[in-house]
């Protein structure tokens, strides 16, 4: 019985959207406070309700008022919710139908050819009373347009927050009798004290009478005095017992009849209107009602005896020992830990504890508790539907990742809704099951479907980013390379800037060559239109001004490029000092630390570096110009095949004519500009000769150089 959709409308933060379709897997992602968790509650809130079989009965949370939104209860809420209609609850819900409406046979096979019913629940206030019901249930599909429900299929019951007013005082009542009736049981038992010492103290005329217990207060007035009056009418222990008995009789029947009272609104069911809530309406809601469903919430419970005595009882049971061995492998497959239960050995305590690697569970630490804790109640208690909140709390990344693929693949036989900032938990979902969580203008809470045709799950397919970099940062910063973000990343740290609590992220594109792939027109449109600031930072490499106007006109003003203004990011890492002081640091750790560096050697040493890589420069420069890709067929391509290649022909004669031409040029542009940049436009990452002034390192520019910079 798997959730289809969920639609919620004037719930706590919402005002109204949609969590559809629902798969198996189902993510809901977003910042803090954007009202992730309000979902997964009026999710919640509609299995407890369902449960009590209760068209209308009391709103059972512990502050009603604030399940309405701004905590304006004169508007009410809605929660509908469409579920699949497996084949045998549907032929029982049609013999329920013709038990009830034998004459409308004919209509209640209509029924079979659907798949789905849906259950619509609306929370309401009247006189500082709020009560929740079902407004309406219906076969077939629950559409949410606007503000409105759209209905389609057939209507199985519906009715106004009048009729389910008369409903719930109805409810209420008989539920505050019922109470009444367990009190005097109690009595009666003497389970909490001694029939005869209340029947003492009743009937003395000294005493409170029944508000001397604590019991006793919380009967109703007409109850109270009514055993009062019994007691003291009793000649005998015995008598006031059978009376008790008579007081529970007749309290009972008129439990009974409260729950049978006709109301004086109208229920409009299949077969018409109604004065009593239909029995197939009761049949159907514990149909769905009863599906186990697990709510883990952020603050999870500590694992205890409860747990410890489930394992001692499948260690006793028929086929208990197999089903223990495959929980303790799953758990020692996932995290590497050995889970048993034990019988203590406290002197007085016959009580079962769990241990973990031998030790009880208590003393391990926090991460393993918390993973522990969700793999075993969904092994030991496995539910069809499970709610969790931030499962990656108190995880280390690593075992995110474990967890969140355990998850995916217990998703196969529970459907799963969970909550999380966690990437892994993102990128661990198919493309038809995220849910993107925010607020808009309104500060009211919105959820946005991503299918797998749509802009993002394409773009993140394409560009073979991870799914959770469209969706998890407010910025987005493109680099060539993992060594680009890590010198970024130490540069923030080194200003004192904060880039998690700025929620930049960083997409590598391994290369400037691939500038034009991740700066296409659907990236930049998708990306601007979920207001994502984007930066890209290139390498000049041997780029001129012309190419990089090129590169600025394609982002447009929906992306900064920043393209650097030596040839590469380790060019800024030539540094004199920073070197000398990184070769100081190794000499310091190899025991030789009285070795002098001079900081005057080091400085002739990369120019001496630097002339080495000219040939190089000039090299590099040439190919640019030269090398440029010649294109046969495109779209402004015109002429036969015989034409083209001619062309291109022509083309490479007149490029091979040029080189020497070419290579003058730039070694004269190189002379102009070499004894002022000579280290910002030679190749920063190749490597260096060692060099005999300081012998002591060997130095690769890419890695030294750069640790070099960061150390100081």
């Amino acid at each position: 019985m798997a959730l289809r959709a969920a639609h919620i409308k004037h719930y706590r933060s919402i005002q109204a959207t949609s969590v559809s379709p629902c798969a198996e897997f189902n993510v809901l992602i977003g910042k803090n406070n954007a009202g992730k968790s309000n979902i997964l509650s009026a999710i919640e809130l509609v299995f407890l309700h369902l449960q009590t079989g209760r068209v209308s009965g009391p709103l059972r949370v512990s502050r009603p008022q604030e399940c309405f939104t701004d905590r304006d209860d004169t508007t009410s809420f809605q929660i509908g919710i469409e579920f699949d209609l497996p084949t045998e609850t549907n032929e029982g819900l049609r013999k329920q139908l013709v038990k009830e409406a034998a004459h409308l046979e004919r209509a209640v096979e209509q029924i079979k050819q659907h798949n789905t019913v849906y259950f619509v629940l609306e929370g309401a206030s009247e006189r500082n009373q709020s009560y929740l019901f079902v407004q309406y249930i219906g076969i077939g599909r629950l559409r949410s347009e606007g503000n409105n429900f759209v209905y389609d299929g057939i209507k199985l019951l519906s009715l106004t927050s009048g009729v389910a007013f008369e409903l719930y005082k109805n409810v209420t009542s008989a539920d505050s009798l019922r109470s009444d009736v367990r009190t005097i049981e109690e009595i009666r038992s003497g389970s909490n004290v001694p029939l005869r010492y209340v029947f003492d103290q009743v009937k003395s005329t000294g005493g409170r009478g029944l508000l001397g217990f604590p019991f006793g207060r919380s009967l109703g007035n007409e109850l109270r005095e009514q055993i009062e009056s019994r007691a003291k009418s009793s000649s005998s222990l015995e008598e006031f017992q059978e009376g008790l008995a008579q007081v529970i009789s007749e309290t009972q029947e008129k439990v009974d009849a409260f729950e049978k009272r006709e109301i004086d609104g109208e229920i409009s069911a299949f077969a018409g209107g109604t004065r009593t809530q239909p029995v197939y309406a009761k049949w159907l809601m514990e149909q769905f009602g009863s599906t186990p469903l697990l709510h883990i919430r952020e603050r999870k419970e500590p694992i205890g005896r409860q747990e410890a005595e489930t394992f001692l009882q499948l260690k006793v049971r028929r086929k208990g020992p197999d089903k223990l061995l495959a929980i303790q492998a799953t758990i020692r497959a996932l995290l590497g830990v050995n889970v048993d239960a034990f019988q203590s050995e406290r002197r007085g305590d016959s009580s079962a504890e769990l241990d973990v690697d031998d030790f009880i569970v208590e003393a391990n630490g926090a991460g393993i508790r918390e993973a522990l804790r969700l793999i075993l109640d969904l092994e030991l208690k496995p539910p069809k539907i499970v709610l969790i909140e931030e499962p990656e709390v108190h995880l280390h990344p690593g075992m995110a990742r474990i967890v969140a693929d355990y998850l995916r693949r217990r998703s196969r036989d529970i459907q799963v809704f969970l909550t999380t900032h966690s990437t892994d938990f993102v990128d661990a979902v198919s493309f038809q099951s995220v849910f993107l969580i925010s607020r808009d203008a309104q500060n009211r809470t919105l959820c946005e479907t991503v299918r797998a045709d749509e802009g993002p799950a394409k773009i993140s397919a394409e560009l073979g980013l991870r799914y959770s970099t469209v969706f998890m940062y407010d910025r987005l910063a493109f680099v060539e390379g993992p060594s680009d973000e890590a010198v970024f990343r130490e540069f923030a740290s080194k200003l004192n800037i904060d880039l998690a609590r700025s929620n930049v992220g960083f997409v590598h594109m391994m290369g400037v060559r691939n500038f034009a792939h991740y700066a296409s027109e659907a990236t930049m449109d998708l990306l601007s239109r979920r207001q994502i600031r984007i930066w890209f930072v290139a390498d000049r490499d041997e780029n001129d001004d012309q190419g990089v106007q090129r590169m600025i006109g394609r982002l447009g003003d929906r992306a900064t490029l920043k393209v650097l203004e030596r040839r590469e990011l380790e060019n800024y890492l030539l540094v004199p000092s920073a070197v000398k002081r990184f070769i100081e640091e190794k000499l310091r750790l190899a025991g030789k630390d009285k070795v002098e560096v001079n900081l005057q050697q080091v400085q002739e040493s990369l120019e001496k570096e630097a002339v080495a890589l000219k040939e190089e420069v000039v090299r590099l420069r040439v190919e640019r110009r030269l090398l440029t890709s010649v294109f046969l067929q495109t779209r402004a391509t015109a002429g036969t095949i015989a034409e083209r290649l001619e062309r291109a022909t022509a083309e490479l004669s007149a490029r091979a004519g040029r080189i020497d031409a070419e290579t003058q040029a730039v070694k004269q542009e190189l002379e102009q500009v070499w004894p002022q940049r000579a280290l910002e436009i030679v190749p920063g990452s190749c490597y260096w000769k060692k060099s005999p002034r300081i012998s002591e390192s060997r130095i690769h520019l890419r890695r030294a150089t750069r640790s070099a910079w960061l150390v100081s």
